[in-house]
């Protein structure tokens, strides 16, 4: 389980360093021990950022049937599953 302690540390220590360009950071999840075959282990939502980071920023999903609606109107670019 991700510590919110260390992740606060970790942050910190990056804004630490002074550097001549903006910089971003990352957030890689790993979601373990799921069978993304199994329908009560996929994973089906999308989360609205609060802010934005003032670059247009260009999102595909790669999403079944029954979710190519919702994510046409949240992205810029929806793939239904029988296209990949």
């Amino acid at each position: 389980m991700l510590d919110d302690h260390k992740l606060q540390e970790a942050v910190s220590a990056l804004q630490e360093q002074k550097r001549n360009f903006s910089q971003s950071y990352d957030l890689i999840v790993s979601l373990k021990d799921l069978n993304l075959k199994d329908p009560k282990d996929q994973v089906e939502f999308f989360a609205m950022l609060p802010n934005t980071v003032g670059k247009k920023r260009t999102v595909c999903a790669l999403v079944g049937p029954e979710m190519i609606d919702d994510a046409s109107k949240t992205v810029a670019l929806a793939l239904e599953q029988a296209s990949f």
